[in-house]
């Protein structure tokens, strides 16, 4: 290893994209353990407009690192690996987005019919897209603001999930 590497403050890729994001995004996290809490607090379309405009920033940032550990089948693997021995990754934000909105149906503010942690993969799911699309098709051609597509987002999931 040569002196200045990176490697040498760093035991691998996944180690220093584990540091990177955990770092950048301290903000996001917070906002992801607290989903859970504010069930009945504000308002859900307000929640839900908040919880799609930080997981959209939140996956532009990462876009291009996740599409490297997807490409490199050892850091993949070494990813999941750590995802599942800390219950963290993609999945601890579907968990507290679904314990959300399993808190709102408790309430009755929204519909008791719907299956909140289907609704959270859709709901993400469409954020990841969206970011998605933006990076590779670039935000002049993808020409869908962040904030016009929470929005949109919303309403389509709230005119779905209302009591």
């Amino acid at each position: 290893m040569r002196r200045g590497s990176i490697y040498r403050y760093f035991a691998d890729k996944h180690a220093l994209m584990t540091e990177i994001i955990g770092s950048r995004y301290s903000g996001f996290f917070q906002f992801v353990e607290s989903l859970p809490q504010r069930a009945g607090t504000g308002s859900v379309a307000g929640t839900l407009e908040e919880a799609a405009r930080e997981s959209i920033e939140f996956y532009r940032g990462i876009m291009p690192m996740a599409c490297g550990a997807v490409a490199d089948r050892e850091l993949l693997l070494q990813h999941r690996e750590f995802f599942e021995r800390n219950r963290t990754g993609p999945m601890k934000l579907v968990r507290s987005l679904t314990q959300y909105l399993r808190g709102e149906q408790r309430r009755g503010r929204i519909a008791g019919t719907v299956a909140p942690d289907l609704v959270a993969h859709v709901f993400l799911g469409s954020c990841f897209s969206h970011s998605f699309l933006g990076e590779l098709l670039g935000d002049d051609t993808h020409r869908v603001g962040h904030d016009r597509f929470a929005r949109e987002l919303v309403k389509t999931v709230m005119t779905g999930i209302e009591p």
